[in-house]
């Protein structure tokens, strides 16, 4: 029940801006031409354009214009080409995400914005854009975090010891709660931005030296930053310094407000930070949790997504109707080896350790309740009772499950930056000469 999905910033502002921004109703209509071709597939003209525009609109609404047009647009090049990358990578693993998927995700979506499906369809033909075109978005969407997610979390391990040190260290820290509020800079070392002297770190210490001199530091992310798409400039608000790498927290640990912090070197990345802000919290910490139980049931070519919802709606129905109790309907048919024999019991957690949308259900339950059937992609169908919840201190076992989930986050970001230039360095393409930025 780990939340292992991952989905980059990238995906969210897309999806964000589709269905709720400035989309492709005002997109300029362009001459289709092929500007990228990687491997046996390409990349169009209006591909980019639609986006670049898009992405405009979103930034000009949080900052004024301190992009540089023409490698903004390399930039949206570069994720549509890893983008298509990691849809051929699908392809071959033969991964497949079903239309029931879709639906389900859409449904997720419109609950978590307050809107029913049909609002939400109107609010897409206002903008000029099908259901069928948005359908598709979130199905390429999907099949790139299922990618990346399978591939990238067995490229590492989190022993034991590590979570243990690690708790160890967050008790220690949350003594000191203190909490930094930084801005960041990540250059990748193969940048196309950093070609003057052929050495990004050089060029990073370079740029390190404008900021201290003044250079604004929102207008530097957006010229030079890999996430300069981020409607955020680059912010990632506040944090404890243990939630970063251990060379990133070193780094910070001595800082003071406003200072420029870099550039450090972390896997195939260079970082340079700014130090917005600095703060204490109150050194008691209380946090929520959730007792509940659920029954899983998953999709399989003897069971569809459908028959799987529609027998836990009749189940819920003869639950509430008590001719059968939620424990004995867990031991019978939940296919949660874990927690089945428990009567479908998952003991006290914090909901944040969840799937978001287990999460998002469960936190609206009230106590005794049971939910409707809830789909999670890399699970299944759901369904799900509140026991009780409690607020207490920061317990032991909770330090540990925050350090777990560190652990995997920067494991995570730090092996996917590495497998994406791996399947970037390995795969054909070709841009064409005018979207060169270093010509």
């Amino acid at each position: 029940m780990k939340n292992r999905k991952v989905m980059k910033k990238w995906s969210i502002l897309i999806l964000s801006m589709t269905l709720f921004g400035h989309t492709a109703s005002a997109t300029p209509q362009v001459v289709d031409k092929i500007v990228a071709i990687i491997n046996n597939g390409i990349v169009l003209e209006s591909d980019v354009s639609g986006l670049l525009h898009s992405v405009k609109i979103n930034l000009s609404q949080n900052k004024s214009r301190l992009y540089d047009d023409k490698i903004l647009r390399y930039q949206i090049l570069e994720h549509l080409i890893m983008n298509k990358i990691q849809l051929q990578i699908a392809q071959k693993m033969g991964i497949d995400i079903t239309d029931s998927d879709i639906k389900q995700t859409i449904i997720n979506i419109t609950q978590q914005n307050n809107m029913s499906v049909h609002q939400m369809s109107s609010r897409l033909a206002a903008r000029g854009i099908s259901y069928k075109k948005y359908s598709d978005q979130i199905r390429e969407e999907m099949l790139i975090s299922t990618v990346r997610n399978k591939e990238v979390s067995r490229r590492f391990i989190i022993l034991p010891q590590e979570v243990e040190d690690l708790a160890k260290q967050i008790s220690a820290e949350n003594k000191d709660n203190i909490e930094l509020n930084l801005s960041q800079i990540i250059l990748p070392a193969t940048s196309p931005t950093y070609s003057s002297l052929n050495n990004p770190y050089q060029d990073a210490v370079c740029l390190v030296s404008k900021l201290r001199k003044g250079e604004e530091f929102g207008k530097m992310v957006l010229k030079y930053s890999a996430e300069s798409y981020n409607t955020k400039i680059g912010q990632i608000g506040w944090i404890k310094i243990q939630r970063l790498p251990l060379v990133l927290a070193n780094a910070l640990r001595t800082a003071e407000k406003n200072d420029i912090i870099g550039p450090i070197r972390l896997g195939v990345s260079l970082y340079i930070f700014k130090i917005n802000d600095i703060r204490s919290k109150p050194k008691d910490v209380y946090i929520t949790e959730v007792n509940a139980r659920h029954i899983l049931l998953c999709p399989s070519p003897v069971m569809t997504n459908d028959q799987a919802r529609l027998r836990l709606e009749k189940l819920a129905q003869q639950i509430k109707n008590k001719t059968i109790t939620f424990d004995k309907a867990a031991k019978e048919i939940s296919e949660d080896s874990f927690s089945a024999f428990k009567g479908g019991n998952l003991g006290w957690v914090i909901p944040t350790s969840y799937n978001p949308v287990f999460r998002d259900a469960l936190i609206k339950l009230k106590k005794g309740e049971i939910s409707v059937p809830i789909y999670t992609a890399f699970s299944g169908w759901h369904l799900i009772q509140v026991l009780d919840t409690r607020t207490v201190k920061r317990t032991e076992d909770a330090e540990k499950d925050q350090a777990y989930r560190i652990l995997f986050n920067r494991k995570f970001n730090q092996e996917e930056q590495s497998w994406l230039q791996e399947n970037r360095a390995s795969s054909y393409v070709k841009i064409m000469d005018n979207y060169n930025i270093l010509n």
